[in-house]
Order: structure tokens, then sequence, then C-alpha cells
């Protein structure tokens, strides 16, 4: 049966998703010893987008790069944000210096 790759990778970002909230982000554990929550989290997924796990499945049989896109959206769900370092903020201030922070002592022209 054919399916559009979209309603895939839809329903495993819902999946991917489901299993981070789920695991409380320890979701090699999760997959590992939760094979129940992960089944229902991807039945969930799956009929969230209009598709069975079955097909889900078989796309992921027939496009590697689907199983690999699966796989690495699970490992992305493992691994924490990456420190985003001192740009994390954004800053209110214009190139000028004005108006921009306004807890800053100005000098008026």
């Amino acid at each position: 049966m054919w399916v559009e790759r979209e309603h895939v990778v839809r329903a495993m970002k819902d999946f991917t998703d489901a299993i981070h909230v789920r695991s409380r982000g320890r979701v090699d554990e999760f997959l590992r010893d939760e094979p129940e929550a992960t089944r229902e989290a991807l039945v969930e997924a799956c009929q969230k987008n209009g598709i069975s796990v079955e097909i889900y499945v078989n796309a992921l049989v027939a496009a590697p790069a689907l199983a690999e896109l699966e796989k690495q959206s699970l490992l992305t769900a493992v691994a924490d944000a990456p420190d985003p370092g001192p740009y994390d903020a954004i800053s209110r201030e214009s190139p000028s210096g004005q108006p921009g922070d306004l807890t800053k002592p100005r000098t008026l022209p």
C-alpha cells in the first residue's frame, strides 16, 4: 500500500515527542523497559495521523532514510538541548544604543 511520507513523518514526530514526554528524558531506558507504553505511543501517533502501525513500520522498512530519521529523532530526544551560550537572550537594545535597555543611564542630545 502506498502512503505519503508526510503522514509517516508526522506520525514519527508525534511518536518521538510522546516518547520524550513519557520517558522524562530517559528515552533509552523507557524504550527498553516499557515496550507496552512505547507501542501505545506509536499507536496513538499513527491514529492521530490517519495511518496504521503496520503502514508506519512498512514505510520504515521500505525507505531506510525514514528508519534513519526515526533513529535520529529518538537520539535527539535522548540528548538535552545544547548550552545556548551567551547569545540565548535577545538584545532589546538597538545598534545605536537607544531606545533600548531602559535600565541604562542615558544622555539626551
